[in-house]
């Protein structure tokens, strides 16, 4: 019995469960399946025992609705059938006990009353309107159209202060008033953010900051207190927050007062600079190149360290302040170049045309040698390069990388960082062939371009470097993918994205004779079926690439 009790019930609630929203089997306990099957084997019965367990998520579904009526009539005949007195009676009891029903009125409340209904609809109505009102918002940011944004924010009010919009909202209706100068009522705005969300997010601070010292009037001492709440409140800085603070006292040609914010700044976030420039280095730049200039101007005797202007550079050199102020800002000059050096690996032509206006004869444009040496100071310049162990720790997360997609993976990925390390002559390049054969070719009719790959190769060999190709290996079929994309002058007008050139491309002879050519020369080298070739160009250039120079030394 019990064997067929297990079969029995397995079926039953297997059949059962997909008509009625995916029951569990374990929902139902097998001494009532028995019932169910043994007592009273019709199907409608079957069904109104297993329904009997439905959860209350599906206490609005007609299925459920159609279980909990055929249950209480259920209940019912085995009352007037076998008696209250009964074991089978007190069976349907202890299954009353597993039921999740709730009281009929409750479910007519829920599913069937017109207040019910009228409730719903208004609230998808509202919510059709709020939807419309924050579009005509996000609009409005977009155009800078602020009537219409103050039309919008008071629509969301629906005609009480008191109601409370999300911060999103008072983030867009700051950044719109501050931009528009209108400084009292992005201030008004930024207090109710605070009123209703507590400490704002650094972006509305850096929002309202960046309004008062741009305002026709700058109101520097809010800027200062908001920056002071700022650290207070342990929100996290970014440059972005005291740029604005910082280029008004550089305009006003208040360099110690720059310094003195800037110090006191980088005591609370060290990584000031680093953390912007890990995302966009020009805000970086600009900043150190305003400052740079500045110190410029004072080493040169233009102003004082405190904005004073100075006539003649003759005049300056008999005041005692101005030589002070001549030594602080060789102190701060260096500090600036240092904060330069970190976190700009170049500056743009125009940064170095404004220094070297600014610096006069303290600079001067040079070329460095191959030694990395600076022919006018003699300073050799430092190399930004790894440790061998900084690259043996590179080398072995690529093959840990690797090894999570299988053995074979990383075994494939050791040998080639073996290959590249028994090269006789070293390596001094790697191509990531791919992002070459694509560029420029979101054209119509555009491919992966083998001419492209081996005209830089030629360039860099002219140059006297040997360079390695890296292709994954579906570009070395006779049938290639082909992912380059255009767009035509129809989607271009429409919001449509760009659609495939052509999906597959076959290799011509001269395309087949470059590879060929590049085999012979054991220049191409190509990532296996199943791995990232990403992996292959980063362990090429920690297994055994290094300079020209280095490289005709060695050899």
């Amino acid at each position: 019995m019990r064997d067929l009790r297990g079969v029995l019930s397995v079926r039953w609630a297997t059949r059962e469960r997909r008509a009625l929203g995916g029951t569990s089997r374990s929902s139902v306990p097998l001494s009532f399946c028995l019932f169910a099957i043994l007592v009273v084997p019709s199907p409608g019965w079957r069904t109104v025992l297993l329904a009997a367990n439905l959860p209350r998520t599906h206490a609005h579904s007609s299925p459920y609705l159609r279980a909990r009526k055929l249950w209480e009539t259920s209940r019912f005949c085995l009352s007037s059938c076998f008696g209250r007195d009964t074991a089978l009676h007190n069976l349907g009891r202890r299954m009353d006990s597993h039921t999740s029903f709730p009281p009929a009125s409750q479910l007519q409340m829920q599913r069937g009353s017109p207040a019910a209904d009228q409730d719903r609809a208004l609230k998808k109505e509202n919510k059709k309107r709020e939807k419309n009102i924050m579009m005509s918002l996000q609009s409005a940011m977009k155009t800078k159209n602020i009537e219409q944004a103050m039309e919008a924010y008071a629509q969301l009010k629906d005609g009480n202060p008191e109601k409370k919009l999300s911060p999103h909202v008072y983030s867009i209706m700051i950044n719109l008033l501050g931009s528009n100068q209108q400084l009292t009522e992005a201030r008004a705005m930024f207090e109710e953010l605070k009123s209703f969300h507590g400490t704002p997010a650094e972006s509305a601070y850096a929002t309202m900051i960046r309004a008062a010292t741009s305002a026709p009037t700058p109101d520097i001492a809010l800027a200062e207190s908001l920056l002071t709440e700022c650290i207070e409140q342990e929100v996290e800085i970014k440059l972005r927050v005291v740029q604005p603070l910082l280029s008004h006292l550089i305009s006003q040609h208040r360099l110690r007062d720059f310094f003195t914010l800037l110090h006191r700044i980088l005591a609370v976030q060290p990584h000031l600079f680093s953390i912007s420039a890990s995302s966009s280095v020009a805000p970086v730049e600009s900043l150190l190149v305003e400052a740079l200039e500045e110190c410029g101007h004072v080493l040169n005797g233009k102003v004082t360290a405190d904005g004073q202007t100075l006539t003649t550079a003759a005049t300056a050199s008999t005041r005692p302040e101005d030589d002070v102020s001549r030594a602080e800002a060789a102190q701060w000059l260096d500090e600036l170049l240092g904060y330069m050096a970190d976190n700009c690996l170049s500056i743009t032509r125009r940064s170095a045309t404004k220094l070297l206006a600014a610096l006069g004869p303290l600079a001067a444009a040079v070329r460095i040698n191959r030694g990395g040496q600076c022919p006018r100071t003699g300073a050799t310049l430092r190399r930004l390069d790894l440790t061998e162990e900084e690259r043996a720790r590179v080398r072995g997360a690529l093959l840990d990388i690797a090894g999570a997609l299988g053995e074979e993976q990383r075994t494939k990925l050791e040998s080639f960082c073996g290959w590249i390390q028994s090269q006789a002559q070293p390596f001094t390049v790697v191509i990531d062939a791919p992002n070459v054969a694509y560029a420029r070719q979101n054209f119509e009719g555009g491919c992966f371009s083998y001419h492209q790959i081996d005209l830089v190769l030629k360039e860099l060999q002219a140059a006297g470097h040997r360079a390695l190709v890296l292709l994954p290996w579906k570009y070395l079929q006779s049938v290639i993918p082909n992912h380059a994309r255009f767009q035509s002058a129809e989607q271009s007008n429409s919001s449509s994205t760009k659609t495939l050139s052509r999906h597959r491309h076959e290799v011509t002879v001269e395309e087949q004779a470059i590879v060929d050519r590049w085999e012979e020369e054991e220049v191409l080298a190509a990532s296996p079926y199943g791995a990232n070739d990403d992996w292959y160009w980063m362990m090429a250039s920690v297994a055994g690439v290094r300079e020209a120079g280095e490289a005709r030394e060695g050899a």
